[in-house]
């Protein structure tokens, strides 16, 4: 115990220094501001923005709902002519024996507007004919160009390579590259977007969580770095074991002051950040906002009874 006494004889004589320590909330809405981007965003953190995941499942319904019909070009009068049965069947009922059209469109165009490109391997029979579809996984699947010509590199999980050449896969990309062998991927080219609403989510679950314990600063007379961080650290976690507990009060220490940020989501910006986010994700998929459920900006009107 000598050394604290000898420091606090020699801060007596010393003026008082004030000094601020900050929650972490803090730091975390500044990610939100500038929607920093140093780890890089996966795609099971995109599907976790509301956004982003009704953007791809609207888009990807869509598509799959849209009908098929299948056409054969004629020289004969009134046109092309119509299908029916074979490469109908496959792509109208069902791709395979185990996959329906329906699904097999759906998880295709998911690819398309999730990693940004799709593809599926198209099996014939002896005389030529489509008779099955076969989806590839987007990460087990390589492009590559050789003598102009496209070739496609599938990894099976026995880890066992096949290469299809292209007239035997069905590939559709979000936006293909000059090259026209890679593409480009709309959630890490527009992560800076995705981020800050990863950013204000997260900043959200720390307002919130713990009961609700808002960001704060703490301030009051610290005579020196080491006390002052100890003195902050047990405060706040007396401040979060109160919360937990249900304690109204909060004792605090002589010439110690708490003050709150503020819980207000409206008065932090939190909810017009929200806002800001999904728009943003649909400036991604050019869609309008309406179409990923914000509402924000909409308008009903009750109509009159005569």
């Amino acid at each position: 115990m000598g050394w604290r006494r000898r420091a606090a004889a020699e801060g007596a004589g010393l003026p008082e220094q004030r000094a601020e320590v900050v929650d972490s909330g803090e730091a975390a809405i500044a990610q939100v501001l500038s929607g920093e981007v140093g780890e890089g965003v996966s795609m099971r953190e995109a599907l976790s923005l509301p956004g982003v995941w009704a953007a791809i499942n609207f888009l990807s319904a869509a598509m799959a709902g849209l009908p098929i019909e299948v056409f054969e070009t004629t020289s004969d009068e009134g046109g092309d002519k119509k299908l029916k049965g074979g490469v109908v069947d496959v792509l109208g009922a069902a791709v395979n024996d185990s996959t329906t059209s329906f699904s097999w469109r759906e998880t295709f165009f998911a690819e398309v507007f999730g990693p940004g490109r799709a593809y599926t391997y198209i099996e014939r029979n002896a005389q030529g004919r489509v008779i099955n579809l076969f989806p590839m996984e987007y990460h087990r699947t390589t492009v590559r160009k050789d003598q102009g010509r496209l070739y496609y590199d599938y990894r099976e999980p026995s880890g066992q390579v096949k290469t299809y050449p292209g007239r035997d896969v069905i590939d559709i990309a979000f936006l293909l590259k000059p090259d026209h062998v890679s593409s480009h991927n709309p959630v890490m080219t527009c992560a800076s977007a995705i981020r800050q609403g990863l950013n204000a989510n997260r900043y959200a679950l720390t307002v919130f969580g713990k009961n609700g314990v808002p960001p704060y600063v703490l301030t009051g007379p610290f005579q020196a770095a080491k006390e002052m961080m100890r003195s902050a650290a047990d405060l706040m976690r007396v401040t979060r074991r109160a919360a937990d507990e249900g304690k109204p009060v909060l004792p605090l220490p002589a010439g110690h002051e708490l003050k709150r940020l503020g819980d207000d989501p409206e008065k932090m910006q939190l909810t017009p950040v929200q806002v800001f986010a999904v728009g943003q994700v649909a400036r991604i998929y050019q869609l309008p906002p309406v179409f990923l459920q914000e509402l924000s900006k909409g308008t009903w009107k009750i109509p009159e009874v005569s």
